[in-house]
């Protein structure tokens, strides 16, 4: 325990310093967001509150790398955390969308999540957190066997749905937010391809490459909306 006490005392200390850091951005951020935004107060409100999940979990990541091997409590319970990443993420925009608060905005922030996550590591806590429960609490076992293609189903099938509720939200008309995805979007389907090996398609299973498939058609629409909108600009 003396072994690695010190470096966890330190650690916690950079611990409160994200907490209070990733609060006082998501307010601030909120704020300052607001003035010129046609989001209203609450939907402003729901895209803080993500930015700020997001980055919470994003600094204790960061924490848990640093940490030695043998601070297992610790590490474990940052790899709960991180196991609800996505699956948080999701509540809330699903419930920005039950009370009518849902917006394009707070879409593309959940879409570049699942990009990132997709791209990093599609098989690891985060991603296998949208499909591990505890029996108990219904709670992600981040050591507990899971299958890589049910994984890559649920990470592809939510990488479709944010994907086609941007589209949706922007009325198909990509801005600059939706065109700042599509590299992201493009690295995360080709990262959840490769993870399933020769045989992706069959660890996908039809839904699974369908979703992907599906999430292509409106990348290929956001690149030919672009490439339209620059070279108008480069016209005479």
């Amino acid at each position: 325990q003396g072994g690695f006490g010190a470096p966890l005392a330190r650690h916690a200390g950079k611990v409160k310093r994200v907490s209070a850091s990733v609060a006082t951005f998501g307010v601030g951020y909120g704020v300052c967001w607001a003035q010129g935004r046609e989001e209203s107060a609450s939907q402003l409100l729901y895209c803080a509150a993500a930015l700020s999940w997001t980055g919470f979990t994003g600094g204790l990541r960061r924490l848990g790398q640093s940490l030695p091997e043998q601070a297992e409590w610790p590490l474990a319970k940052i790899m709960q955390v991180e196991a609800k990443e996505l699956r948080v993420l999701a509540k809330m925009v699903a419930s920005s969308a039950e009370t009518g608060h849902d917006s394009a905005t707070l879409r593309r922030i959940l879409l570049g999540r699942v990009c990132k996550i997709a791209e990093v590591d599609p098989l690891g806590p985060a991603a296998r957190g949208l499909v591990e429960k505890t029996e108990t609490e219904g709670d992600t076992a981040p050591d507990a066997p899971v299958d890589s293609w049910s994984t890559l189903q649920e990470l592809a099938a939510l990488l479709d749905d944010s994907t086609q509720a941007v589209a949706q939200l922007s009325g198909y008309a990509p801005g600059a937010g939706e065109r700042a995805l599509i590299q992201p979007l493009s690295a995360a389907m080709q990262a959840i391809v490769s993870a399933g090996g020769p045989q992706w398609h069959e660890e996908l299973g039809c839904c699974g490459v369908l979703h992907i498939a599906h999430a292509a058609a409106v990348a290929t629409l956001w690149l030919a909306a672009a490439r339209r909108a620059s070279s108008m600009a480069a016209s005479p």
